[in-house]
């Protein structure tokens, strides 16, 4: 009922255009439940062109119908509705173009040591081979050789001319920076792909302690980092301007009935509006995927979730602040990630207990699983190198360390599980959640008072 009803939507919206292009990047990570409402929209729609963008399914398989997956490859190809481009990497002599395009040369002048060095490092992949071009051009690491052909300079000097990997040329281009610049990435590549400007200030200012009467200078700092950066091609920006200022508008209009000042309005924000980067904030992006995994793989584990810890924090706060956001699911789910990756079972067990419930009272069980195991990931992996016994997936010695507040969260997360389960039909699942809540609570024999204070939880 669902899916029908957001393609319903989707198609009621669009019905009056001659047109419309669907396009949609990274598929591989679209869940189930996305690509239903896909082939809902395909099989539906009139006016719709869709256009998916995937690693090999090869090796990145699809989390799409199988039948349907198998309708497009026989009956839909055939009627000419679906076809499957292969991008395949450039070749030696595509990359000699593209080097003598991007130096301003004719491909006679370009070195074939130098091409094939090029070719090694970035695989034939456009955006890597973009990348080293960019990096040799911004360097000038180039010189005509004694051939009379244009080549790397020897790596004898001070900058380096030749790398082994893409990632090695991304992490060479990042210890140029300024390590406040390369601070402010770290933060920016725990926040996510895709980030905003003030959660990243709200969040930085906990990380560094900043106080409340450094926060301008503090906000100043982090934004000319982030415009660094996106010099640098390291990010870019999405969208400028401040957030929704609908609600603002009201308060001033109510105020101003009232006699109130300017000055007296300004005053009276709170949150995130009274933020000296709220009337600009704007979102950023990565500009590839490979520059976040390169600063991540640079970051100790305790960094990463210390990072992880103060964001989820910062976005919680905001919204406390802010009432109309406690219901915000998608924000909700940003938070839960954070304390998911931060180690945090309680305050994530929390959350996805919370959002979980809302999603299976809207029919969507198999979210708000997911949610679950997310959460009880945490301590799953946290023995997944033991071969002792465990319960439910969790290691005997992860069980023997865990506190109350923490127990009671492991056994409400199996028993909504096992709820979501048989709301599916899925009778064996929902058993096997049911038994881990079971075996959890009596294998740690705690006393009988507590065992029949946390029993009435399996009849809710």
């Amino acid at each position: 009922a669902i899916v029908d009803f957001m393609a319903g939507a989707f198609i009621r919206c669009t019905r009056n255009s001659d047109i419309i292009l669907l396009a949609l990047d990274d598929v591989q990570w679209m869940d189930e439940m996305s690509w239903k409402v896909v082939q809902a929209i395909f099989e539906r729609g009139k006016n719709v062109l869709i256009i998916c963008g995937s690693r090999p399914p090869s090796t990145n398989p699809l989390s799409v119908d199988s039948s349907f997956w198998a309708s497009l490859q026989r009956e839909y190809k055939d009627n000419h509705r679906f076809s499957e481009i292969d991008l395949n990497p450039f070749n030696i002599l595509d990359v000699k173009e593209m080097i003598a395009n991007s130096l301003d040369l004719k491909v006679t002048e370009v070195d074939c040591n130098f091409a094939q060095n090029v070719f090694n490092t970035s695989g034939g992949m456009p955006h890597f081979l973009s990348y080293m071009l960019d990096s040799i051009k911004r360097n000038n690491l180039t010189a005509r050789l004694e051939n009379g052909l244009v080549g790397l300079k020897s790596s004898t000097g001070k900058e380096k001319t030749e790398f082994e990997s893409v990632n090695e040329l991304l992490l060479y281009r990042l210890d140029s920076l300024d390590a406040s610049v390369r601070s402010v990435l770290h933060l920016a590549a725990v926040m996510g792909t895709e980030f905003e400007l003030l959660d990243a200030a709200l969040a930085y200012e906990g990380v560094f302690c900043v106080k409340e009467t450094e926060k301008l200078e503090a906000a100043m700092a982090l934004r000319d980092s982030l415009d660094l950066a996106v010099q640098e091609g390291i990010i870019e920006e999405l969208f400028v301007g401040g957030e929704d200022n609908n609600n603002d508008e009201e308060v001033l209009e109510e105020d101003y009935d009232h006699g109130a000042s300017l000055g007296d309005v300004y005053f009276a924000l709170t949150g995130r509006k009274s933020h000296p980067l709220y009337a600009d904030n704007r979102r950023y992006r990565f500009t590839h995927d490979s520059w976040r995994t390169s600063i991540l793989s640079c970051m100790l584990h305790e960094r990463r979730c210390d990072l992880h810890e103060h964001i989820a924090i910062a976005l919680e706060s905001y919204c406390a602040d802010e009432s109309e956001q406690e219901n915000n699911i998608e924000r909700q789910i940003r938070i839960l990630k954070h304390w998911t990756s931060s180690g945090n079972f309680v305050r994530s067990a929390n959350i996805s207990l919370k959002i979980g419930g809302q999603l299976m009272l809207l029919g969507l069980n198999s979210q708000g699983i997911m949610l679950f195991d997310d959460s009880l990931s945490i301590l799953k992996e946290q023995g997944m190198d033991s071969r002792e016994e465990s319960h439910g997936g969790i290691c005997i010695s992860i069980l023997n360390t865990i506190n109350v507040p923490e127990l009671d969260r492991l056994i409400k997360l199996n028993v909504a599980r096992g709820k979501a389960f048989s709301t599916l039909g899925m009778s064996k699942q929902s058993t096997i959640s049911y038994q881990n809540a079971l075996d959890v609570s009596y294998c740690l024999h705690f006393s009988f008072d507590f065992v029949t204070s946390v029993a009435p939880l399996f009849s809710h």
